[in-house]
């Protein structure tokens, strides 16, 4: 993922493993132009992503418990 706007922002990036458990991926401060990698070992090719304005911290990212709730298919 590449910051194409013009502003610093802060991410956080999550990648699905194939046993279903999300890996987190944090960057604060990344310039304009500046990308983001994840990766899985054995990925599903699902991935979801925040954004916001760096250091804003009034917009809050999930934590890795909630991204495993929230995204997680349940049995």
């Amino acid at each position: 993922m590449k910051n194409v706007c013009e502003e610093k922002l802060d991410i956080k990036l999550a990648v699905q493993e194939r046993s279903m458990r999300w890996k987190t991926f944090n960057q604060n401060n990344m310039m304009p132009g500046d990308s983001i990698s994840g990766y899985a070992c054995e990925g599903t090719g699902k991935y979801v992503f925040w954004t916001r304005k760096a250091g804003d911290n009034t917009v809050v990212f999930p934590t890795d418990e909630e991204v495993e709730k929230e995204f997680t298919p349940q049995k």
